[in-house]
């Protein structure tokens, strides 16, 4: 379902933050999860594949059911280690799993499978925590069929439809077609700029199954006095820049020796501008571009914003 998948989405960003956050703020290498999220396998893996820890405890009872767990476990450090608290000594966790149920054999397993009439396939342990770029492993299972394959990772169309939704169009009456315009690209930009590998995406996304911002974006031309043709050449522009500048590759700093006299001259400026300098200029420079094209054209009768 798109529901779940966008859930697990949302979930596995939201949990990779708090993670790469702690891994900045701390320096350390070792991650101990708790809590019923922590259970969430698909997370965990993006958490493992990320590479900020190198060592990741998660409490195999984590979540409501590891209650009578913790409790006794409670206990029996309470009755028995209070010497190594007393003598400032601990010993380490001797926990090594909660594998608590009944036991089944691998060939059991697969035998059962069979007798089902399942489809699947045997993976070992090694490609279960195996980190391929771009993949992760998904296991689905039915009634009827089990199978393991990969999928993308973090659906990026899911990703995509939940990024353009959060982009607000301003009311007709808001303001000038300006600044409604600048607000849209802006928030277009925002989502970008946390995901920036998602362009190409959301471009497509706007142009085939999910155009309200596209078509939010018309309206403004519309109402700013544009009309027919220059309305698609006018949006072909704003979209050529807006996702265009997301696919330009940084460069390293080069060496001046290697460069042309004129391009030496001019490199040390770059040391004072930022991604924004560069986002508010483009905007700047097409907003002024849309405006010269008006004030070249006939005058024309202005459609009165819906």
């Amino acid at each position: 379902m798109d529901l779940a998948a966008s859930i697990q989405a949302v979930t596995d960003e939201v949990v990779l933050r708090l993670t790469r956050s702690l891994s900045t703020e701390t320096g350390l290498r070792n991650l101990c999860l708790a809590g019923g999220v922590a259970l969430n396998c698909v997370a965990n893996g993006k958490v493992f594949c990320d590479g900020r820890f190198d060592r990741i405890f998660i409490q195999p009872a984590a979540g409501d059911a590891g209650g009578a767990l913790g409790a006794a476990l409670a206990v029996y450090h309470a009755e028995n280690h209070r010497s190594e608290r007393n003598s400032g000594t601990r010993q380490p966790d001797a926990m090594q799993g909660a594998y608590l149920g009944p036991a089944y054999e691998q060939t059991d397993i697969e035998r059962r499978l069979s007798e089902s009439g399942a489809v699947f396939d045997v993976v070992d342990d090694a490609a279960l925590i195996a980190c391929p770029p771009g993949r992760r492993l998904v296991i689905t299972t039915d009634a009827i069929v089990a199978g393991v394959h990969y999928l993308p990772d973090d659906p990026p169309d899911l990703v995509a439809r939940k990024l353009l939704s959060e982009v607000e169009l301003p009311e007709p009456d808001s303001g000038p077609w300006e600044d409604r315009l600048r607000a849209v690209v802006t928030g277009i930009d925002a989502r970008l700029h946390d995901h920036p590998g998602i362009a190409t995406v959301m471009l497509e996304r706007m142009r085939s199954t999910d155009r309200r911002l596209m078509n939010g974006i018309f309206e403004i031309l519309l109402s700013a006095g544009f009309q027919g043709a220059d309305v698609f050449l006018s949006y072909a522009m704003i979209h050529t820049y807006l996702f265009g500048r997301y696919q330009v590759m940084e460069l390293d700093d080069p060496d001046p020796g290697d460069l042309e006299d004129t391009l030496a001259t001019l490199v040390p400026h770059l040391a004072g501008l930022r991604g924004r300098d560069f986002f508010t200029y483009g905007v700047d420079t097409i907003i002024e571009g849309l405006r010269a094209q008006l004030a070249s054209k006939p005058k024309r009768t202005r459609r009165a914003p819906r």
